[in-house]
């Protein structure tokens, strides 16, 4: 039998490719391709995927990875220069004038005794706790992604609200549409709430562990007589697969709006791109004849090749309506309250002067780490890793500088830090001292049954000495007397809650 025939080579090599590539990818890439091909598919990809630094980094740059020269034991080389350039050096220099220590010089030396974050325990609980009520707060105005902007940035994502906070006045006693508290400790009253940030996992550990995430609600003492800085309440949150946090939810689904936002404007880009290789190749075409200098063009069927300029216009304006839907969906109404009872399960906590926890590291923040975690959903911590460490933005460049699904600087030494911890035996609720007439926390510990078995009924919890509620009662009481140190009435308590 006679062999086969294949057909004879070309004299020369085409210009162009002789299959048509396809508009889009056929499969979707996968994060961490590995080192050789696999017969079988990989394992479903997670979210602990690591962004590789770039090789040449702007100025302030810095990651989460041990074994990087960016990493947080690297974290005390960057120059002051460098330091400046680093997201919060830029947040927090237009409240310079409220805060005292320079912004612009590097204070991550591990050698300090106020870095944080700690791994708050009873153990070094040796100091005294001086405050002597809860943070009375409001829950100010507002909508998420309106007034008050959402942001996915490569170490947090971020509740952010008006900077402009003006100077305290004792008299006006005015903060603005923000949320605002009166921080215990002398701090003044209703301080403005300026930011919330989620961290993944927690920075702050209590009593040796690290929970899944840490909400932070960052306040502003915006006296520049005192210069005090930053309170900050620090809420951990754990996994439990029976609750569904409805409140942290909202957040989420806002944050989700963002990063679908983005993902659609990187396709946009991407289809961009595609249209200016498709006309770089049609002007391509006036190059090739039929070799005797004839200038006719070759349609691109006859080329071999597609582009995007072949799909039909429908579809792109399908996409362009999708996008743009994704961008109104900013836009719905969506009330958040940072103070909220689904975060906020307790009135006490430990406390520690520190630091901020990323570049520059300053030392100008009174931790407030409440005793009671918040509670989510593993749909949600994974949506919240999802948020976090698949982000890319307009330009299709992946934003996060986290390693192995985590943006949280190691715990510091503590060194002789004065770390206390309030309790009931310090203050109590404005709850229990209104609502239940209490007067001490014996008489907290020591309640009745029936009282606890009431609370539980209403859905409180289960150590009603916890409890607060969302709005602060008003049934009249008289507070004199009751809270020890605060001297507060009547008339004030009605001031405050107005």
């Amino acid at each position: 039998e006679s062999p086969t025939i294949s057909p004879a080579p070309t004299d020369e090599p085409t210009r162009m490719p002789s299959k048509s590539p396809t508009a889009v990818p056929t499969t979707s890439p996968t994060f961490n391709p590995t080192a050789t091909p696999t017969l079988s598919p990989t394992a479903a990809p997670t979210t602990e995927f690591y962004v590789k630094e770039p090789k040449d980094p702007e100025r302030g740059y810095f990651n989460y990875d041990p074994n990087s020269d960016y990493g947080p034991s690297k974290w005390d080389d960057l120059k002051d220069r460098d330091v400046e350039s680093t997201t919060e050096a830029k947040y927090w220099d237009d409240f310079s004038k409220f805060i005292k220590p320079s912004l612009s010089s590097n204070k991550c030396d591990s050698k300090s005794d106020k870095q944080s974050p700690i791994d708050v325990n009873m153990n070094d609980a040796r100091g005294e706790c001086l405050q002597y009520h809860e943070f009375r707060h409001k829950p100010g105005e507002g909508r998420l992604g309106e007034e008050i902007k959402v942001k996915i940035l490569p170490s947090k994502l971020r509740i952010e609200y008006d900077s402009d906070v003006g100077i305290y006045n004792a008299d006006k006693r005015s903060f603005g549409s923000n949320p605002a508290a009166d921080v215990p400790k002398a701090w003044g009253d209703q301080l403005p709430v300026i930011r919330a940030d989620f961290k993944v996992p927690s920075e702050h550990w209590m009593e040796g562990k690290q929970y899944a995430a840490e909400y932070q609600i960052w306040q502003i003492q915006n006296r520049p007589d005192v210069k005090r800085g930053a309170p900050v309440m620090s809420i951990l949150i754990d996994v439990d697969d029976d609750k569904h946090n409805e409140h942290l939810q909202r957040a989420l689904d806002v944050f989700q709006d963002v990063w679908d936002a983005d993902m659609a404007d990187c396709e946009n880009e991407r289809r961009r791109q595609r249209r200016l290789d498709a006309v770089f190749y049609r002007k391509l075409r006036s190059w090739i004849g039929f070799g005797n200098g004839d200038e006719e063009l070759i349609d691109d069927e006859e080329l071999g090749f597609s582009t995007i300029l072949d799909e039909p216009p429908e579809e792109e304006e399908k996409f362009q309506a999708l996008r743009g839907k994704l961008n109104e969906r900013r836009l719905q109404d969506r009330r958040w309250d940072p103070w909220h009872t689904d975060l906020y399960r307790t009135v006490w906590f430990y406390g520690y002067l520190g630091s901020l926890t990323e570049p520059p590291c300053t030392e100008f923040v009174e931790w407030h780490v409440m005793d009671k975690p918040a509670k989510m959903s593993k749909a949600q911590l994974y949506q919240m890793k999802k948020l976090l460490f698949h982000h890319v933005d307009g330009k299709c460049k992946r934003t996060s500088v986290g390693f192995n699904g985590s943006v949280a600087r190691p715990i510091q030494k503590m060194r002789d830090r004065d770390l206390y911890k309030c309790s009931c035996d310090n203050f109590l609720s404005d709850y229990q001292v209104i609502e239940e007439g209490r007067k001490n926390c014996q008489m907290v510990k020591n309640q009745s049954k029936d009282v606890t078995k009431k609370m539980d009924q209403n859905g409180k919890d289960d150590k009603p000495w916890t409890v607060r509620d969302d709005d602060w009662p008003g049934n009249g009481s008289d507070l004199k007397g009751y809270c020890g140190k605060c001297k507060l009435d009547r008339k004030d308590f009605d001031n405050d809650k107005k």
